[in-house]
């Protein structure tokens, strides 16, 4: 059983801009409340949003010199066994090329 604690908040608008709100909400058979609560959900996960926006300018200075192949963008690691130990590889890996585009 979850159980969600709600808190109520006092906001002020526009009464315009309520009133032509109401309407819309009821066209998709929502309360006003409800409505709010949705945008604000959604408006909290744009936090990493900026953080990720964040992480790409930080890293905007990495290049690597090259654009990738398709093939290339699609290579797997092969990750020791010990980091997973639930994976077992059933076939011989000894021919397998493993490349890091990060070196």
């Amino acid at each position: 059983m979850h159980t969600i604690f709600v808190k109520n908040i006092t906001l002020s608008a526009d009464a315009n801009l309520i009133e032509q709100a109401r309407p819309v909400a009821m066209s998709e058979h929502k309360s006003l409340n409800t409505a709010f609560r949705e945008w604000l959900e959604s408006y909290a996960r744009r936090k990493g949003d900026v953080q990720a926006h964040r992480l790409m300018r930080r890293l905007s200075h990495i290049d690597s010199g090259r654009p990738y192949t398709r093939d290339e963008m699609n290579e797997r690691w092969i990750l020791p066994r010990y980091q997973y130990p639930g994976i077992r590889l059933e076939q011989d890996l000894s021919d397998l090329r493993v490349v890091n585009p990060f070196l």
